[in-house]
């Protein structure tokens, strides 16, 4: 049986999730949390500017064909429950919800969660 080099993909998902940061604060967004959970769900960013908040799911991609391996259908409706909660509370405010796919050369793929099934 082979082992996953979990140090390794985790390293990653660390890596994507700072050039996804950096991507929001070059363009004024403030970071109001980073692998926060909510009812046992875990989102890797929030991040904030003007009147909008925006959730934010990072993953690392090797293969763009590989992208919804990546992310499993139970995990997007978890975000998608966590988004809808957050749009109850929010008074004022946009509360958007992206799955970001980083690929290898940096290039970001933003999935808005209105969008997936």
């Amino acid at each position: 049986m082979e082992l996953k080099n979990t140090y390794k993909f985790h390293k990653r998902g660390v890596d994507a999730e700072a050039i996804v940061q950096s991507y929001f604060l070059c363009r004024g967004w403030s970071v109001s949390s980073m692998r926060t959970k909510f009812d046992g769900v875990e989102v890797d960013l929030i991040v904030e500017k003007d009147n909008r908040r925006v959730l934010l799911e990072v993953k690392h991609l090797d293969n763009s064909w590989r992208a919804f391996e990546r992310v499993g259908t139970k995990q997007i409706q978890r975000l998608k429950y966590v988004l809808l909660g957050m749009r109850k509370r929010a008074r004022n405010i946009k509360v958007e919800g992206y799955v970001v796919f980083v690929l290898v050369n940096e290039k970001l793929h933003f999935i808005s969660l209105d969008e997936v099934i």
